[in-house]
């Protein structure tokens, strides 16, 4: 039913590294925003099973809500900075530990910098980067 919606498209594309897959999902996700709304509210999804599931209800009602895909793009953009970490870290060649202290630090700044009217939102992020980083 989703590939009818998404124009055929797959939300969930397989990448060689779980955080990958994850990030990419969420990337889809947001893509196919727009596609995901008609789906829930269409005839096909209303006469199917998973309308009548208590996931599919909890389901819609976040599809159809707007301060869910505002958190969702909200999440995305923080972490993108740290997956672009992540994908330093993953690859075959074996970075210097300074080029890798240096990633971190412009995905803090990166992060600081989406979010600087709302620095309470990243702060917790930033405060486990910093532990994990210290510790």
């Amino acid at each position: 039913m989703i590939r009818k919606f998404t124009g055929g498209k797959e939300i969930l594309r397989p990448t060689p590294t779980r955080f990958t897959t994850n990030f990419i999902t969420l990337q889809s996700i947001l893509v196919h925003k727009d596609n995901l709304r008609p789906m829930v509210t269409s005839r096909e999804w209303v006469s199917s099973a998973y309308a009548k599931d208590s996931k599919g209800k909890r389901f819609v009602d976040s599809v159809l809500n707007s301060t869910f895909w505002e958190e969702f793009a909200s999440i995305a953009r923080m972490i993108e900075p740290l997956v672009r970490v992540l994908r330093i870290v993953d690859s075959d060649d074996r970075p210097a530990m300074g080029y890798l202290y240096e990633a971190i630090h412009s995905a803090k700044e990166e992060m600081l910098r989406r979010f600087q009217k709302k620095r309470t939102k990243v702060q917790p992020f930033i405060d486990i980067i910093n532990n994990r980083c210290d510790g």
